[in-house]
């Protein structure tokens, strides 16, 4: 939008004033103080000429201009159109068409533009005229600029340069082409051809056209990031425009002052002068650039905002990064306090209990945000804490609904991390019910999730383990080997191990003592390879199971042999629970053969 307020407010086709002597005393007083650039005076003297020859071209038409300069664009349409039935030939049609074209342009209607545009056109080569074909070349340069064609406007732009015979003209086609240029984002070539309309407006003496020249020096030096040099410029630029009184291009100065500092991240200097900006636009008559104003008035504030309200937030989150969940609590607490209907305050400030393990409150604010979680991603976020700390504390029933919601929506929007966080404990409350057969079924869902191998080869291991609890022997071994083949290709020598000996004892299950001994065989010679203490663990589970085997054998005195080497491995280890159970089969072998 800047660049075309750049662009259009400078797109002059005909700027040479007219001047009769034959015209009353008030027209030429008008006039005069047009090419003087006293704006304010000649538009006085114009009201006078109208009120004084209403049936005066020349009178509507100078009024028309001053309005123009002035960036009274509703007015100067009004002063223009009611010259037209006044042009006695076409060289005052010409003109006439042309400031109207001009004027639409500067209030951002291309339509009406364009149509007067080329009215001036056709009337320009029928009485061959250089100098309007050039500026109306420029027209059609001005058509290609505003569909994208920035090429096509460039070329347009040079063909009218060649043919401009004044320096006024020439000043006006390097400002154009500046603009071609910085629309195609090469600044060094915009900044290079503003100057030399900068050079030359300043060498006639143009008052007028070097305060607009200043002005786009330094928005093109802006997007160029030389924002010392862009400050100096459009500063200077907007003082002259003070001096002349043009209220759109004073409007235009501060908006460039607004972008300018926004640029820089100073966004409450740019709110400023926007505001500025958008006053001026309002008092012109420019109705594009004061909407563009009060969007990057809004923006700037909805951002303002918006800082305010993440920094509040944020704080709450960044104590739980810290696992500072007493202070997490605090910031929390203040997030909600000043946004209640923040979906993030809310989420926090339960996560901040749920760190302090306080879950029923976790439950009681998580709720809170559900109103607020309007997509589904948020949805299935707060889902899951909700359900994960009914978990927490045994409330089966609850935690299941709400993770089978959110389970669902992690599906629909393609969440996998989310799946597999809710699978995980869906899987945890079957297995704590006992309800192996519902574990068994997520659990596969899990595993068809996961990514690494090492993972996959635990869950593998887990849904053997609930095979066997559900007396599904085969399966389990199934899985086993499945877990065995993943852990031996990444050389994970204790879950190969663990492995191995876990299909072993399911063999002696099934009776396959054969087979049986055989993976418990190989499974300690697995663990030996471990090189360490965990050896200990893998050996005394491999004992074990030789007990077993030999128990199942009815051969008691190979049985009492490996239950008390698996005994004194667990007990050098410290495993109290393993230890446990060895000593109770150790206990009931003694048993056992004493009464016989």
């Amino acid at each position: 939008m800047l660049k075309k307020i750049l662009f259009v407010s400078l797109l002059i086709l005909l700027t040479f004033s007219v001047k009769s002597y034959a015209s009353p005393y008030s027209v030429n007083e008008c006039f005069d103080h047009i090419s003087a650039q006293a704006f304010k005076t000649a538009r006085s003297w114009g009201i006078r000429a109208v009120d004084n020859h209403p049936k005066s071209f020349y009178a509507h038409l100078c009024l028309g201009e001053a309005d123009n300069y002035l960036g009274f664009y509703k007015p100067a349409l009004y002063d223009f159109k009611r010259a037209i039935p006044l042009a006695s030939d076409k060289n005052r049609l010409m003109l006439v068409y042309n400031w109207i074209g001009l004027t639409f342009n500067s209030v951002g209607d291309e339509k009406d533009a364009l149509m007067y545009d080329f009215r001036s056109l056709k009337l320009a080569r029928e009485l061959n005229n250089t100098s309007g074909e050039s500026d109306d070349i420029s027209n059609i340069a001005a058509i290609y600029k505003n569909e994208g064609k920035y090429q096509k406007a460039l070329l347009y732009d040079k063909k009218s340069l060649a043919l401009k015979q004044t320096k006024k003209g020439k000043a006006l086609s390097y400002n154009n082409i500046a603009m071609d240029y910085s629309d195609m984002n090469n600044y060094t070539e915009a900044i290079k051809y503003e100057t030399k309309s900068l050079n030359l407006d300043e060498s006639i003496g143009d008052y007028y056209g070097t305060a607009e020249d200043y002005l786009n020096l330094g928005s093109l030096n802006t997007f160029d990031k030389n924002y010392a040099s862009a400050k100096k410029e459009i500063l200077k630029g907007l003082s002259m425009e003070k001096k002349i009184g043009n209220k759109n291009w004073i409007g235009v100065g501060y908006d460039y002052l607004g972008r300018l500092y926004r640029n820089k991240g100073n966004n409450k200097k740019a709110y400023v002068y926007y505001e500025k900006s958008y006053k001026m636009f309002k008092i012109s008559g420019d109705t594009p650039s004061a909407q563009h104003c009060l969007f990057m008035i809004n923006k700037i504030k909805n951002n303002i905002q918006y800082q305010i309200k993440n920094k509040i937030i944020n704080a709450c989150f960044n104590d739980l990064i810290k696992h500072n969940y007493k202070l997490g609590l605090i910031a929390g607490k203040r997030a909600v306090n000043n946004y209640p209907k923040s979906f993030e305050a809310n989420l926090c400030y339960g996560r901040a209990y749920d760190g302090l393990k306080n879950y029923a409150l976790a439950i009681k604010e998580f709720k809170k945000a559900v109103p607020f979680a309007v997509s589904m991603n948020r949805q299935q976020i707060i889902y899951n804490w909700i359900g994960g700390d009914y978990a927490r504390i045994k409330n089966y029933k609850d935690g299941l609904l709400y993770l089978k919601k959110s389970l669902m929506l992690a599906k629909k929007i393609h969440n996998i991390n989310g799946e597999i966080d809710d699978l995980s404990f869906i899987k945890m409350i079957y297995y704590n019910e006992k309800n192996y057969k519902k574990d068994i079924y997520y659990s596969k869902q899990y595993a068809s999730l996961l990514k690494d191998k090492k993972s996959l080869s635990n869950e593998y291991d887990t849904i053997g383990v609930l095979y066997f609890d559900t007396e599904n022997y085969p399966k389990s071994i199934d899985y086993d080997k499945k877990a065995f083949i993943i852990n031996s290709g990444i050389k994970n020598y204790a879950g190969a191990s663990i492995d191995i000996l876990n299909a072993g004892y399911s063999y002696i299950k099934l009776k396959k003592y054969i087979e049986a001994k055989k993976y418990i065989v190989n499974g300690m010679s697995l663990a030996k390879k471990l090189g360490n203490k965990k050896d200990a663990n893998y050996m005394a589970y491999g004992y074990q199971n030789f007990g077993s085997l030999y128990k199942h054998l009815k051969n008691y005195k190979e049985a009492l042999y490996y239950y008390t080497k698996a005994y004194n491995l667990y007990t050098g280890i410290k495993d109290v629970s393993d230890a446990k159970y060895c000593l109770s089969m150790i206990d009931k072998i003694k048993n056992k053969t004493k009464n016989k």
